[in-house]
Order: C-alpha cells, then structure tokens, then sequence
C-alpha cells in the first residue's frame, strides 16, 4: 500500500491510500484542512499525517480499520516524520519560535508528553531515527548550507556532519544490506 497527499480539483487537501495488488484508490480524509505529509505507522495499520487547523500544522493519526482521524498530542503542531521501532515515540518538526526557523523534537503516543530536541536559531527538519534506536540522523542549515547531521539518541550529545556538500531527507539503509559501508557503525544514514 502507498500512503500519499493529493489535491483535487475543488482545491481540497486530503490523505488517500492506493492499494498495489488491487489498485484500488481510497480516500482517508473528508473534513476541512489541508493534509499532507502522511507517514504509516510501523505496525502499517495507521497513517499520521499533518493537517492545518486553525492556522496550526497538527499531527493526526487514523486508524485504517476503523475510526476517524485522532489528533495525537495536544502540545504540539507539526509534521510527523519518523518512529521508534515499537512506534512508541514519534519524531517531528515544527515551526519555531523566533529567532528559530524549525525545530525538532518527539512524543509519547502513549501520554502525548513532547520532549523537544532542537530549538536554536537554524532550521532543522527531518528527524529518522535509525532502525536500532541509537541515532537521530537530521537536517540543518546551521553552517549555512543545508547538511546531514546524527547524534545519539537518546542522550543527545557529540553531533556528527556526515554530508559535505549539501544534504537533504535523511533514510536509514535496513540492516545487513550491502549499502553498509562503515564497519565501525551497525546502522549509517544513506
């Protein structure tokens, strides 16, 4: 299944789901709001996504077998963007107060408790945290250029830039693929 945003011709922003054996298309959401920025849950049972409610991005989760959407935590506005591996903790960005631009933290699906990880003055987007819960790879423009950084997790301390160049849109490869090619490190943001 493909979780996915779409526009349609009235202007309206909603969450549809595409299924690749029959491919059927289903729409997910039906209220007022633009959503985007769906994610599935680890489990594939549920999908995140983000909706604009009173002027605030929102983090909400549907349940694909029953239910309407369920907005997650009453403390934070934001985009959902990655898991724990139990989908326990969800990472997001959100928009800072100023002088910050974005800033990263999570939540406890559980409670809805925000813990936040990064709110200075350069934009950080893009949370991923690698599949054995011991980094959090992301984005920042603190240099001045937009780069690829991890840090521990959950004690966030000694970051690492692991991009030179420029880097966007952080993906943990799966482990024991061929794409490893630190030895010193089980997991590397590809």
């Amino acid at each position: 299944q493909v979780v996915y945003g779409s526009v349609d011709q009235a202007g309206s922003w909603d969450i549809y789901l595409y299924g690749l054996e029959d491919r059927s298309n289903r729409r997910l959401t039906f209220d007022s709001g633009v959503k985007s920025h769906p994610v599935f849950h680890p489990d594939g049972k549920r999908v995140l996504f983000s909706s604009v409610q009173d002027g605030h991005q929102q983090i909400f989760e549907l349940d694909l077998t029953r239910g309407a959407p369920q907005r997650l935590s009453e403390e934070t506005d934001g985009v959902a963007r990655s898991f724990s591996v139990n989908g326990d903790l969800v990472f997001f960005d959100r928009p800072g107060e100023a002088p910050t631009q974005r800033d990263i933290g999570f939540f406890s699906r559980a409670d809805g408790v925000v813990t936040m990880l990064l709110e200075d003055s350069a934009a950080e987007r893009y949370p991923s945290l690698s599949p054995d819960g011991e980094w959090l790879a992301y984005e920042s423009d603190a240099s001045g250029r937009t780069e690829l950084y991890v840090r521990p997790f959950p004690a966030f301390y000694a970051i690492r830039q692991v991009s030179s160049a420029g880097g966007r849109f952080p993906v943990w490869g799966v482990p024991g693929r061929p794409e490893e090619h630190t030895p010193n490190s089980r997991h590397q943001p590809t």
